[in-house]
Order: C-alpha cells, then structure tokens, then sequence
C-alpha cells in the first residue's frame, strides 16, 4: 500500500531482506513509533524510506524510536533515523553486552583505542546525536514491565488511548549484567579486560503496544533456555506486566527453536493473532524447513517478509561488466527488502485479509511448500 493510514486506522508495518529488521507502526493520529532499523538496496533506513512514500514527515510524526538490542540486523541506518525524527524519544535497553558497553566508553572519552564493529559505531552516532538534544540527553532505559510512552486518547484519531511497554530484559538480566560489569575490571597488573559476551540474546528488549483493549507484540530477538528469571520465561511469570493477549506477534529471533516457548503463544498471543518472522539468510538459514513446520502449526495466519529466494542475477555482455568493475565498485544484493503490513480500524482487527504482502514476502504456508520444494 502506498497511502499514508487514516487517522483511525493503526498500521504495522515490518521489513526484511533476509538480513536486517525493522518495525514500524502507526498507533493512530499520525503518531508513528520504530522498532529497529534496517536499509534498503540503496543504503537508505526503510522506515525513513516507506514513510518519505506515502507523504508523512518524518521529524513531526515519529514520536518514538526503540531499539531492541545492538545486533547489526536490527540497527543499520538507525542514527540516520534518530536524526531524521527529531521529535522523537529514544529507548534501548537498560544490560549491555560487552562490546556495547566498551563502545559506551569510548563514546563518553573514557578509550578511544578500542576498535569497534558497526552496531557499537551505531551507539556512538546514536549517543553523539542524543548529546546534541539538550532536552533529551539520555535514552530512556528499557527493563521489564517498564511504561516506555503513553498517548491520550485525544491524540490517537480513534479515542482510544495508547501505551508502549517494555517486557524485558528481565530483572535477573539486568543482575547478570552488574556483576559482569564487576568482571570486566582488570586483576592487579593486568592490562587488558576479562570480558565474556552474554549469549543466549537476552538483551532484546520485547516491546508491547497496547491500543485500548487491543495489544501488539514485538518479540525482537529474545531467546529461551527455560530459565525461570531470563527469557520468555520471565515474561510469562511476571506479575507486573501488561495482562491481555496480543492479536499481533513480531515473531522473535527469525522464527529459530531457540526463541521458541509455548507459553509464550498460550499466554501472551491471541489464536487468531497474525504473526510475521523477518528471516536470517547469512552464514545458515533461519527459519529452518522444521522451524517454519512448527509455526504453521501453531498458527494460520503467519507470514515472512521475504521467501529466501534470491533476486535472479542479471548477466551482461564481458565487455560491459569489465567497464562498470573498472569505474565503480560492485556490491552484489540478491535479496530484495521484504515487506508485510497490517492496516484496519480496531474493530476490524485481527483481519487477516487486510494483511497486504510485498512480492518478496510470503505467507509461512507458502514458505514451507518452498522450503520442500528444494
């Protein structure tokens, strides 16, 4: 679709091109809010991109930015969104990683030695530009049950007030990550730090959107060990959280096992939910042929914003290839930026029928006869 959504109307938009996430969601009013960032074939973040198509400002209309962890899929182009969107709050979450923290350092002058990679960059930038708003100097700090931005129902075109919560990174993530900030100081003598990344991912910060009595879940990439305090599993047994079902699942993790937990879908996602995964197509596959199997089974309505075929390569004469080799450099994109949306008035949701698909994305179903296929 490419007409910006009525005032009444709340649209869900996610992007994938088989490498990268980004959510972008308009909760009614012209009221938008991001989650994550990726870009399209021409290096542009998508959300600046889609919203830039169908007519909305970007530096009025953006109110909030998340991002859900430091992961290169889930923040290229996101300083450029940040200073697109300048009326914006930003949220990240309140654990680090080790290279996010060192990048921190670094950002505030406390290193400047320490190499980086490109999500730690992507802090720097991001801090750099919230040090350039005096009146928003800091990010808000995302934990569990955390009211992140609230909305009147005045402001949000179809009378019913808005909330934005954060379901994690839980408590006891947040105690892993002081006492490992206490491992990181060197012992006497030593010169380097002791740093050990925390693996599995969870520092994702899932993200709630409720609407009314309607509710929205962003599952980012949050994985499960069925550790009582991590994970899922510490989202389900919260007594503090946002109660309800939501009749909207960003599936997290690319739709892998090690997000999976049946809890999750039998507490927090309505049946009828429509539920989309953002594949990963870089160094193994996910979703997996028996990843995808599992989901159709849990749920009808699932989709992905890319089917993991490649765009076919155009071949051109030698003499044409030698030329352009030798005057610009050639960067090679065979999956094309995906995309699925939900739009309707509340009342209509969920409708699966007003699900519209970009010709890259795909119903789940329709992934799995593909994945056979092969």
């Amino acid at each position: 679709m490419h007409r910006a959504p009525n005032a009444d109307e709340v649209e869900i938009n996610i992007f994938g091109p088989g490498y990268g996430e980004c959510c972008l969601v308009h909760i009614g009013g012209g009221q938008w809010i991001v989650i994550d960032s990726c870009v399209d074939e021409s290096g542009r973040p998508v959300a600046l991109a889609y919203l830039e198509r169908v007519g909305v400002d970007p530096a009025e209309s953006v109110k909030l930015i998340i991002a859900s962890h430091w992961h290169d899929d889930h923040i290229r182009g996101l300083s450029s969104v940040l200073r697109s969107c300048v009326a914006a709050k930003f949220c990240a979450s309140s654990a680090l990683s080790k290279k996010e923290f060192l990048a921190v350092l670094k950002a505030y002058g406390q290193n400047r030695t320490i190499r980086i990679g490109s999500g730690a960059r992507e802090i720097i930038a991001t801090l750099a530009i919230l040090e350039e708003r005096n009146s928003v100097s800091h990010p808000i700090r995302a934990i569990a049950s955390k009211l992140l931005f609230r909305w009147n129902a005045a402001l949000t075109g179809h009378g019913q007030p808005a909330e934005v919560w954060s379901l994690s990174p839980s408590d006891g993530q947040y105690e892993k990550f002081l006492v490992e900030l206490g491992s990181m100081l060197p012992s006497e003598g030593e010169e380097k730090l002791r740093l050990t990344d925390q693996s599995p991912n969870h520092l994702s910060v899932v993200t709630w959107l409720s609407i009314g009595n309607y509710a929205f879940l962003f599952g980012a990439d949050l994985e499960e060990i069925g550790t009582p305090d991590l994970g899922w599993s510490a989202i389900t047994l919260s007594e503090t959280r946002p109660f309800g079902r939501a009749l909207f699942f960003k599936i997290p993790h690319h739709g892998s096992q090690t997000a999976h937990h049946a809890d999750t879908w039998r507490l927090l996602v309505e049946p009828g939910a429509v539920c989309v995964l953002t594949p990963w197509n870089k160094n193994r596959t996910l979703p997996s042929h028996a990843d995808v199997e599992r989901l159709v089974g849990i749920n009808a309505h699932g989709y992905s914003t890319s089917n993991l075929r490649p765009e076919p390569i155009v071949r051109r004469p030698y003499a044409v290839e030698k030329q352009i080799r030798e005057t610009a450099k050639v960067r090679s994109i065979r999956l094309k930026t995906g995309h699925v949306q939900l739009r309707g008035r509340l009342i209509d949701y969920p409708a699966p029928d007003s699900v519209w698909l970009s010709p890259q994305a795909c119903r789940l179903a329709d992934l799995l006869k593909l994945m056979k296929g092969k």
